[in-house]
């Protein structure tokens, strides 16, 4: 290896041991937790996805009511919604991804990545909330349906004399 490569990585490694790595991590790890959580929110989303599936395949068999017919646009539209907020829970994962890289490696470059970092978290922060309000609407389009099966099941029921 050539000398003068060699002094410089010394030279930069050593620079970067001055800016003190301790302060670095740290802003990066409250990024961090936001991942977990991100990967959290994803699995439930995902599993609330298959759920709709499970009930639109069995749906599926008859939907020759007018009633199956109008179930089967209501799972229709909660997938929809579920399938937003995933695309948003993942859109935030990457955009928190990048505050971490920008971190690491506008110190390493001696840049300042404040303005850039705060953009991204606000980024992040905008998708995961979209995310959750579309979680919200999907969770109360399927409390509808719950109610109107608590209704017609209280219709249903026999009378106490």
């Amino acid at each position: 290896m050539d000398a003068a490569i060699t002094e410089r990585l010394v030279e930069t490694f050593q620079s970067f041991e001055r800016m003190r790595f301790a302060p670095i991590a740290a802003q990066a790890l409250a990024p961090a937790f936001l991942l977990s959580a991100c990967a959290a929110v994803l699995s439930v989303l995902m599993n609330r996805l298959w759920r709709i599936l499970d009930q639109f395949r069995a749906l599926d068999s008859d939907r020759s009511t007018p009633e199956s017919r109008q179930d089967a646009a209501r799972l229709l539209a909660r997938a929809r919604l579920i399938y937003r907020a995933i695309r948003s829970t993942i859109g935030s994962a990457l955009a928190i991804a990048a505050v971490v890289l920008v971190v690491f490696l506008d110190t390493f470059f001696g840049m300042t990545h404040e303005w850039g970092s705060a953009l991204l978290f606000l980024l992040a922060f905008g998708l995961f909330s979209h995310a959750f309000i579309c979680l919200w609407r999907e969770v109360r389009i399927a409390m509808l349906k719950f109610g109107e099966l608590v209704i017609s099941s209280d219709a249903n029921s026999p009378k106490p004399e």
